[in-house]
């Protein structure tokens, strides 16, 4: 095997080596802005049913939503 054999070699495992960690990184950026919206999403439901709660007692004074929402549904 000769020198020019070599750096091709060794420069093709550096470029493999470089395109699979840049694809790595890309989709380690692509799972954690995924995790971060499915987070948000689950914190703005949590809000909004917390809010959803507290005008239900407060229209219905000091009730538990439960009781409101069973009379509804009869």
């Amino acid at each position: 095997m000769d020198v020019g054999s070599a750096i091709v070699a060794l420069s093709g495992t550096v470029i493999g080596a470089g395109l699979t960690l840049a694809m790595e990184l890309v989709r380690a950026r692509i799972g954690d802005r995924a995790s971060r919206r499915n987070a948000l999403l689950a914190s703005c439901s949590s809000f909004t049913a917390a809010v959803a709660r507290m005008d239900v007692r407060r229209d219905t004074g000091s009730r538990a939503p439960e009781a409101v929402f069973a009379e509804l549904e009869d």
